[in-house]
């Protein structure tokens, strides 16, 4: 006879009841020295201060080319400091983000920015002829490069706008993220992720998994993935 034991975590009490957005930038602020994020192959490094002020400058720049909030930007890259900068950036816009596998074809892409009913896309260099078929058979779909690219909105521009962020009463309870599942049951389809459900999710991982400045997290899983995100 084997015995287990099963040590059941406290409830979760007094869960916020923010944005994803203002979840993170409001804790942000309250270390801005620290910090944020660590670019593996170069070593840069973001403090949770600049981390604050690229997501607000993200979302000003967004909004000076359109983005509205309810649109939806979906995400064409790979694991990077600017993959949550963009995220968070079109969450502050009021937006919603469709992260997509950069391994998919143009007709897989095509498919989820339709659905999602996609009018912006971030995307690099080496993915951009794939992403710029996918918007062709979806239609009116401006497209944002990390980089310069002729016909694109350079992510660069986006956080040198000038403009004023956008001031907006945002529902926890709207909708955040389309993130679309592996298919492995058949055609992949897009899951309905509200700020709330993703709050929520937050404060059970830093409950679950408690930290403190010293550790480091390494950005294993790839960031279209929830889990990696």
């Amino acid at each position: 006879m084997i015995q287990t034991s099963v040590v059941c975590a406290p409830m979760l009490r007094d869960v916020p009841l923010r944005t994803v957005s203002d979840f993170i930038r409001e804790r942000a602020r309250g270390r801005p020295g620290d910090t944020a994020l660590i670019d593996a192959v170069t070593d840069a490094r973001c403090t949770y201060g600049a981390l604050d002020h690229l997501i607000g400058r993200c979302a000003a720049g967004l909004a000076a080319n359109g983005f509205a909030p309810g649109d939806t930007l979906v995400i064409v890259a790979p694991n990077s400091p600017e993959w949550p900068i963009a995220a968070l950036g079109a969450l502050s816009a009021g937006g919603v983000i469709s992260a997509a596998n950069p391994a998919h074809g143009a007709d897989e892409l095509a498919r989820q920015m339709c659905e999602t009913g996609a009018r912006f896309a971030f995307t690099v260099p080496p993915f951009l002829i794939t992403v710029r078929e996918a918007a062709a058979q979806a239609g009116s779909v401006t497209i944002i490069v990390l980089g310069e690219a002729e016909g694109t909105v350079s992510f660069a521009s986006l956080l040198a706008s000038r403009e004023p962020e956008p001031v907006l009463e945002l529902d926890p309870d709207a909708l955040a993220a389309l993130p679309y599942s592996s298919g492995t049951a058949g055609v992949a389809k897009g899951v309905i992720l509200t700020h709330r459900t993703i709050v929520w999710n937050l404060c059970q991982t830093i409950q679950a998994f408690p930290m403190t400045k010293a550790d480091v997290v390494l950005a294993v899983l790839p960031m279209f993935h929830t889990f990696g995100w």
